[in-house]
């Protein structure tokens, strides 16, 4: 046996009328009411950052590279590893709370790998495209 609930209406505040009829004065009512049904309500837990971390970590390989270049021009031994050092001091500098220096190169060298592997892929296609007349 189904048990038929009644669907209540929702109790609208004033603020919420308000700004239901700014946006159907805006755009129209059937506008809001297209847009009411593409709308994906909020789920509990931490909004996602989207691409920022695929992006942060390309930016830090980069960043990596170029301090490891450097450091192998002037002839120091084990240039990756002063390069992940430079990133720790960049990041995190004179802040009491800053990780393990250890912890911090291990977390980096796990990252590392995927986000080279991208950067030397973005910088691949950047120069076929370069080759090929398509960038001004």
């Amino acid at each position: 046996m189904k048990h038929n609930k009644e669907v209540s209406e929702p109790k609208w505040t004033k603020s919420d009328l308000k700004s239901l009829r700014r946006l159907v004065g805006k755009y129209g009512s059937s506008a809001v009411s297209d847009a009411a049904g593409k709308v994906i309500p909020r789920r509990p837990g931490r909004p996602s950052r989207g691409h920022l971390p695929y992006f942060e970590g390309i930016h830090l390989a980069d960043w990596i590279e170029e301090q490891r270049a450097e450091h192998k021009h002037l002839g120091h031994s084990a240039p990756l590893k002063r390069a992940i050092n430079d990133a720790y001091e960049m990041l995190h500098g004179d802040d009491p709370d800053r990780p393990d220096p250890e912890k911090f190169a291990s977390t980096v060298k796990r990252k590392l790998l995927p986000a080279r592997r991208d950067l030397n892929f973005l910088k691949e296609a950047a120069m076929q495209k370069e080759k090929a007349g398509k960038i001004d």
